[in-house]
């Protein structure tokens, strides 16, 4: 389920009416949730739902889908979570030709949580690069030629 979208607005605009309209002419898959009735203190609620919209996909077998969660911003600390949840993110794919590799950027400190073992445990690229912060030295990878990469 990516990538991550946020739409964002004032009170009472059209955004949930928006998303409804969007989801009816959606041919992918999706998943809608609503925070509204949920305690906002409940945040393993976000988790639950993730996680169930993971098994309808796995039992469907459903490569890819649309996961809504509505009035997210009722739950305290919801971006954390959304984060924590999201952890096939990596920095950037190169595709060409019906190949794809996934490239992470590092530049902190050393040992930092990679995310892309479990993005290539997901999408299963042709290759994976890290740069930077253990990894392949900017200057190094910035000399290499994209067939070289692939």
């Amino acid at each position: 389920m990516s990538p991550l979208t946020a739409l964002a607005g004032p009170r009472q605009v059209g955004k949930s009416t928006l998303i409804d309209q969007v989801l009816e002419e959606c041919t992918l898959p999706h998943y809608l949730y609503n925070a509204d009735g949920v305690d906002e203190n409940d945040t393993d609620w976000i988790r639950r739902v993730w996680e169930s919209a993971r098994i309808q996909m796995d039992t469907r077998q459903q490569t890819e889908a649309i996961l809504v969660i509505d009035e997210i911003q009722k739950i305290k600390r919801w971006s954390e979570i959304v984060k924590r949840e999201r952890s096939d993110e990596v920095d950037y794919i190169v595709a060409s030709q019906g190949t794809a590799i996934a490239l992470e950027v590092k530049s902190g400190r050393r040992g930092m949580n990679s995310r892309l073992p479990k993005f290539c445990e997901n999408f299963h690229p042709r290759r994976a690069l890290v740069i930077g912060t253990d990894g392949i030295p900017f200057k190094e990878f910035f000399h290499m030629k994209i067939e070289d990469l692939l």
